[in-house]
């Protein structure tokens, strides 16, 4: 077992900002278990909950500001340090600082992985595991806006106090956020060597589940900075708002693979991928994903086996892979409040669909193509490779103009189409003169 815990505190380095500071708690155990013969199952655990609050300055505006802000400015109005002066567009960041306005965030994210491993007895080589994780994330955020005072020349009396003024607004915005992310996963694996022929195989199937949700309000009608929360401010529609959403993705993938190996000169791989996705509508959910990888060394073969110095190797593979990183729900119609009408008297807001829908969007694919040869001659190191890349069903806006009484534009379809082909090669020198060793390498891709 192991288990660990951290405490870190830190504060700011602007001169000034008596606002901002990171507090962070950490906690991770890692525990093994053994509870039967063949079982081994284990129990990884990690939680961090930070606090962090900056000045509701901008950290970045700050550096902007300074680097852009002329020397000839004076930074206090008579050189008195109660008198911030304007500095570059109001932005002096003394004032502002001085403000004590902050951002506050409220983290905490844990993390929970358990394995098992299961060797069954009697077959030697199969065994039966997998997974389980959840990664949870909480965030709480409070942004509380101060205008900040700077101070200009009084011109009716130069030696006199100086006019204060005021820059930016006072603001409250507040909002929680968050997600969970949950994976499971059971495997089955075989390994074997049976003479001079290795086997090694596995199959799998692995689900995850994704969902987050947020919401966001503020006001910017307060009184008075003396109360940062919302019973403080106006209760007027026109200065506070809000708003919310939530989102969630699911996936299931079906995968195996089948490794051979024969006298460690003939090596082949077979795999597969079935995967399904939320993002398409049902009947174009899955996709299946094949590829198949061999190698040849050719140096062990018994005509170039003497030739110690030599090594020789040709590899080739195949395969396709899925992309379904694109924006959910294509498949549905959407609609979004529109423009006002008057009816009866009363104001109705409208709705109206914001795109057209394709329940054919489906999986965009990639092919890959690749030939290669490796080859070492005494300190001399040289590798080629030929590829192609295809990729095609791309999700993509067909360029159609449709007229304006429809109110819609095209869908996505997957009408999109790319290729990428050429070759890399690769070579390497070393040597080594007296106790000194070196290594002159270049490489030439073509695309």
């Amino acid at each position: 077992y192991f288990i660990s815990g951290r405490y870190l505190k830190q504060g700011t380095f602007f001169e000034g900002d008596e606002v901002g500071g990171n507090k962070q708690y950490n906690l991770r155990s890692n525990l093994d278990f053994s509870f039967i013969d063949n079982l081994d199952i284990s129990l990884d655990v990690s939680l961090r909950q930070q606090d962090v609050t900056n000045s509701n300055v901008r950290y970045a505006a700050v550096f902007q500001t300074s680097a852009l802000t002329s020397p000839l400015l004076p930074k206090f109005i008579n050189d008195d340090p109660r008198y911030p002066a304007a500095g570059r567009a109001s932005q002096n960041p003394i004032a502002m600082f001085r403000a004590k306005g902050y951002n506050e965030n409220d983290r905490m994210n844990q993390t929970i992985i358990g394995n098992f491993t299961y060797r069954i007895p009697g077959l030697e080589g199969l065994s039966i595991g997998g997974f389980a994780s959840g990664a949870f994330a909480n965030d709480d955020y409070k942004n509380f806006d101060i205008p900040w005072t700077y101070y200009v020349p009084n011109m009716d009396d130069p030696s006199g106090t100086p006019v204060a003024q005021q820059a930016g607004q006072l603001k409250l915005e507040q909002g929680h956020d968050k997600s969970r992310l949950v994976t499971g996963n059971l495997n089955v694996k075989y390994v074997k060597t049976i003479n001079e022929h290795s086997i090694d195989g596995l199959f799998q199937v692995e689900k995850q589940t994704y969902r987050r949700d947020y919401y966001n309000a503020g006001n910017d009608d307060f009184l008075s900075s003396a109360s940062d929360y919302f019973d403080s401010a106006s209760t007027s529609r026109d200065a506070s708002w809000v708003s919310g959403a939530a989102e969630e993705t699911a996936r299931i993938s079906y995968s195996g693979r089948l490794n051979y190996n024969y006298k460690g000169k003939y090596m082949l791989q077979a795999l597969f991928r079935y995967d399904g996705s939320e993002k398409f509508a049902e009947g174009k959910r899955f996709g299946f994903f094949p590829g198949v990888s061999g190698a040849w060394l050719i140096s062990e073969e018994d005509f170039l086996k003497e030739n110690s110095t030599l090594s020789l190797k040709v590899k080739a593979s195949w395969g396709q892979l899925g992309n379904d990183r694109i924006p959910a729900y294509n498949y549905l119609s959407r609609y979004v409040f529109g423009n006002s009408t008057v009816v009866n008297g009363k104001t109705i807001t409208g709705v109206r669909e914001s795109g057209s829908s394709n329940p054919d969007v489906t999986w965009e694919v990639t092919e890959s193509l690749n030939l290669g040869v490796e080859a070492s001659f005494n300190k001399l190191w040289l590798e080629v490779n030929l590829f192609d890349m295809q990729t095609k069903d791309i999700l993509a806006t067909p360029q159609l103009t449709l007229p304006q009484y429809t109110g819609i534009q095209p869908p996505n379809q997957n009408i999109g189409q790319h290729q990428n082909r050429g070759f890399e090669l690769e070579t390497m020198y070393r040597d080594k003169i007296c106790d000194f060793n070196f290594a002159i390498g270049g490489n030439v891709s073509y695309t």
